[in-house]
């Protein structure tokens, strides 16, 4: 195995722990509010029972889950993705290429469909609209 095999598998395995937390809460919340089965938000009650606590999970939360997907979003694409800049005279040219790294896409896809969904989420229940 080559090193930038190597770097590739840890920033995989990286990224896959970074998505836990969002995987986690927005599964909990789909089964809870989508089929009533609470079984996974039972854990994630500790937080609420002291005023303390809740305060500083409503507080950190958000970070810790817009932080940890954004950042796996991002190191999922860092493998495959590579942007250039080219200047001819008054001409800028951007070049984007992405390399077909199957795992690195489905990383970030997942990444940036539970950014989506907590995104929808946070509108819907701000401003009623479903």
């Amino acid at each position: 195995m080559t090193m930038t095999h190597t770097k590739e598998r840890l920033v995989a395995v990286l990224s896959v722990l970074l998505l836990l937390p969002g995987l986690y809460f927005v599964s909990a919340n789909l089964l809870k509010y989508g089929l009533g089965v609470d079984a996974l938000t039972q854990p994630l009650e500790y937080f609420y029972l002291d005023a303390s606590r809740a305060r500083l999970f409503n507080l950190l939360s958000p970070l810790v889950l817009l932080g940890s997907l954004g950042l796996a979003g991002v190191l999922s694409l860092l493998p495959v993705l590579k942007v250039s800049f080219a200047r001819a005279g008054s001409e800028v040219t951007l070049t984007a290429s992405l390399k077909t790294h199957a795992t690195n896409l489905l990383l970030a896809g997942l990444s940036l469909g539970l950014l989506a969904f907590l995104f929808i989420y946070v509108i819907s229940e701000n401003f009623g609209l479903f």
